[in-house]
């Protein structure tokens, strides 16, 4: 991905607190956004934000029926986002490229590298 521009398409974007991933304060099906750039990692439910990857403190994973979750939290904020990818690929690709910056994955966003295909089901 060195120098490109990934926009992974999110079915909906949840904006929580850390470490209580099901539960949110926000969340929009109409434009959420999950972006890697080279050197930063785009954000959002509402509004956008970016900021670098070393401001990620951890990237997990959750899934229930129908979604595959990617969690990105941050060090210094009390606030996480969740991105709803829906297609395990797309979810493997983004923990991928994530960890590949430097981002800490949890044991679940590990496992999900881990798997076979069809991981988020």
């Amino acid at each position: 991905m060195d120098g490109e521009v990934l926009h992974l398409p999110l079915a909906a974007g949840f904006a929580g607190i850390k470490g209580l991933p099901w539960i949110s304060w926000a969340s929009s099906d109409i434009r959420p956004r999950l972006v890697l750039h080279p050197d930063v990692v785009e954000y959002g439910v509402v509004r956008s934000h970016r900021l670098p990857y070393a401001a990620v403190s951890r990237v997990d994973v959750r899934r229930t029926a129908g979604t595959c979750n990617v969690v990105l939290e941050f060090h210094e904020r009390l606030s996480s986002f969740a991105g709803n990818l829906v297609d395990p690929g797309k979810a493997r690709l983004a923990v991928q490229l994530l960890a590949e910056r430097g981002c800490p994955l949890s044991p679940r966003a590990e496992r999900l590298l881990n798997e076979a295909e069809g991981g988020c089901q």
